[in-house]
């Protein structure tokens, strides 16, 4: 499957690392939810990645998020469209171990970065993209502007790694 991860915390991912001596960046995707916008951005920066070169652990997960919710229907179409398959993708809350383990955090939101900020996520962690809005309820044109602003603000932040 192209373009995202299964919903899995980062202490997996960091354990498989160092048992293969293998020390990769890992970078946490954060929305509200985890079924649109960060779930839209890993497999975003997934696909950026590849493209880069990077060798980075790269997932996503929500500040009011249920566990093990697919992707909207529309996030999954949006991304279809560009050839990117998120329709396995499970949301995931964010945790204190998910975040321990991040080497970098990504808000979608000014307000998820606040919120990140008061739950003692240490400021060097976090890098902003801009305000993403959230498309939740929106139609399919909503969701492709929000895919197109993510893969903007997604290979600007790679760019930068």
């Amino acid at each position: 499957r192209r373009g995202a991860m299964p919903a899995m915390g980062l202490d997996c991912l960091k354990e498989q690392n160092c048992k293969q001596g293998v020390f990769k960046m890992n970078i946490v995707f954060v929305c509200t939810g985890n079924t649109c916008r960060s779930p839209m951005a890993q497999a975003l920066a997934i696909q950026q990645a590849q493209k880069q070169g990077l060798d980075c652990n790269i997932i996503s997960a929500g500040l009011a998020a249920y566990r093990d919710a697919g992707a909207s229907e529309n996030a999954i179409e949006a991304m279809r469209e560009i050839g990117v398959d998120i329709s396995g993708h499970r949301s995931q809350p964010l945790t204190p171990s998910i975040i321990r383990q991040a080497d970098i955090i990504v808000p979608m939101t000014d307000q998820h970065r606040q919120l990140l900020t008061a739950m003692g996520v240490p400021a060097e962690k976090l890098r902003s993209i801009g305000e993403i809005p959230d498309p939740y309820g929106g139609d399919l044109d909503v969701y492709r502007q929000c895919r197109d602003t993510l893969q903007q603000a997604v290979t600007a932040l790679l760019s930068q790694l």
